[in-house]
């Protein structure tokens, strides 16, 4: 179990890590072509924000992402049982720190980033972001898959209900994730709009 712990404690620091290095940037003012003069400005204000709170919000996201992954090994291990799965909760929280390890093949792609954004090229950076974006994608979709054939070769399940207890709980975050959006935007709608008084 101490190898897993080991593996997810990297796998997660690593990128907080890189992270931190990329706060020692000074802050660059970005320019939203073709924006409105309201959206320039609130575009301002966050990145101004995000510059402020440069060296917090790496470790924000060192805490949110251990806690995510606990939550993610506890929410399969929960469907995994239930769907007549014979494993530990211990023994499969120590695949999801290797899954969490893989992670890391991103370090180096994020180190470019940081140096593209360090230099005077905004084109480059921003192709190379896109780039970043596709290859943290893939990554994420391998990692579900790692998780998939851990929970099918620890729990013994099909390949079937592997996937269903992998990807069951991810479904239901995302769908009330979207949930959440819809109702945030109805809300602003909503109370956004000038009351009319007559």
């Amino acid at each position: 179990m101490r190898d897993g712990l080991v593996g997810l404690s990297l796998g997660v620091a690593l990128p907080a890590l890189v992270q931190e290095l990329a706060a020692l940037a000074p802050y660059r003012r970005i320019a939203v072509a073709g924006a409105s003069p309201d959206a320039a400005v609130l575009t301002d204000l966050f990145n101004r924000w995000n510059y402020e709170q440069r060296f917090w919000l790496p470790v924000y996201g060192l805490l949110a992402g251990l806690l995510l992954w606990l939550l993610a090994a506890a929410l399969v291990h929960w469907v995994a049982r239930m769907l007549q799965g014979r494993g530990s909760f211990t023994g499969y929280l120590k695949l999801v720190g290797y899954v969490a390890l893989a992670g890391i093949v991103l370090v180096p792609f994020s180190l470019i980033d940081i140096a593209l954004k360090a230099g005077a090229s905004p084109g480059a950076t921003a192709e190379f972001g896109s780039l970043l974006l596709v290859l943290s994608l893939a990554v994420f979709a391998w990692q579900n898959l790692l998780l998939i054939l851990a929970a099918r070769s620890h729990y013994g399940l099909s390949m079937e209900r592997a996937t269903t207890a992998v990807l069951g709980p991810v479904g239901a975050l995302i769908i009330l994730m979207i949930s959440l959006v819809i109702v945030g935007g109805v809300l602003l709608l909503v109370l956004g709009r000038p009351v009319l008084t007559g």
